[in-house]
């Protein structure tokens, strides 16, 4: 869905929390061009609002957007 966003200007960040069934890998490799996530691995699950944190120290924009499968 955010491959088709009318606005383009726009980064994405996927924290990992500490999943070990290959999610990670596989949606980083389907992420369609041009968008290309930066990946945030974490040791331990530290829960959904800890991963937001994490995202949200990394990120560049001046918004936030946090999307939960």
């Amino acid at each position: 869905h955010l491959s088709r966003q009318t606005y383009r200007d726009f980064e994405v960040i996927i924290v990992d929390n500490a999943s070990t069934d290959g999610s990670l890998d596989a949606a980083l490799e389907a992420a369609p061009a041009p968008l290309t996530p930066r990946a945030i691995r974490s040791a331990t699950n530290a829960g959904f609002a800890a991963a937001n944190n994490m995202a949200a120290r990394e990120a560049r924009g001046d918004g936030r957007v946090f999307l939960n499968p």
